[in-house]
């Protein structure tokens, strides 16, 4: 799986920022960031395969 890396700690550090900043009252969230599978040498095969 690749990451957004740059992506995720920056949603972290704004979504900390705000509870930093005193808005604890914000609803919690749900962030869902996009994903890429990387098919590698090292990848497994199916099972049984």
């Amino acid at each position: 799986m690749e990451l957004p890396s740059y992506e995720l700690g920056r949603t972290a550090a704004e979504l900390l920022l705000q509870r930093m900043e005193g808005n604890t009252a914000a609803p919690l969230q749900t962030v869902v960031l996009r994903t890429t599978l990387q098919i590698r040498e090292s990848t497994a095969g199916p099972v049984g395969a």
